[in-house]
């Protein structure tokens, strides 16, 4: 093989290990949406918990405001025990207040309700305000990998097409048309353009068989193709 058509093959493996840097660097900002996305999730699941603790305290709040205002209700027909003459006014003043007790007994239970309720909605918030912690730490963490990758594979691809340049310079020109019209069609990114020929005498990019003359050809390091898929062939020593 000479030394030149090695040079392509070196110049193949590099664009194709370009092509794998550049997807990395291309899936950097949707996995930096995918990271700050979860974030807000957990932001969005600390509020939520915010607001339970909020409605908590705002059912016990109305509880309070009802028993007080039975209870003044109450004190009121206390009042007016002490000037009533009549007997049945009297009873019926007595009913009133015993109807007040027992709905603040029932009130009260509702406050002991709510103020459970307070509780476990204080437990679920610190709950999430760990997860939010928790979250912020690991996608800060994640932001910073990503951060690291872009810089490392920007840095890395810069390296390597000054490589690719010097390389390429080392191949002929109707090669290097050829190799550069190819890898920039359906051939390009991670797929090989520069194939051997295999030893049944089949492309082994598509696995078709190549005419006599072609494998002469690329035998002899001239410029030969696949008729089939238009891959540059070649003949391992």
């Amino acid at each position: 093989m000479q030394e030149w058509m090695q040079s392509l093959l070196d110049l193949q493996e590099r664009d194709m290990r370009m092509a794998r840097i550049e997807a990395l660097v291309k899936s950097v900002p949707a996995e930096k949406a995918a990271a700050e996305n979860g974030l807000k999730a957990a932001e969005a699941a600390r509020l939520a918990a915010k607001e339970g603790v909020r409605n908590a305290e705002m059912a016990i709040k109305a509880v309070e405001l009802d028993i007080e205002g039975v209870r003044t209700k109450m004190r009121d027909f206390q009042t007016k025990t002490a000037t009533i003459k009549k007997n049945d006014e009297y009873q019926a003043a007595l009913h009133q207040i015993e109807t007040c007790k027992k709905q603040i007994a029932a009130q009260e239970e509702l406050q002991m309700a709510a103020m459970e309720g307070l509780e476990a909605a204080k437990l679920a918030l610190a709950d999430e305000e760990k997860r939010m912690a928790a979250a912020k730490q690991r996608v800060a963490g994640m932001l910073g990998d990503l951060d690291a990758r872009l810089a490392n594979c920007t840095a890395e691809l810069e390296t390597m097409k000054a490589q690719r340049r010097d390389t390429l310079g080392n191949v002929p020109p109707d090669f290097q048309q050829r190799y550069e019209r190819l890898r920039a069609s359906k051939f390009g990114g991670g797929n090989r353009v520069l194939v051997a020929i295999r030893a049944n005498g089949s492309c082994d990019g598509c696995r078709m068989n190549v005419t006599a003359q072609i494998r002469v050809n690329a035998a002899k390091c001239q410029l030969a193709t696949c008729s089939n898929c238009g891959r540059i062939l070649y003949v391992e020593d």
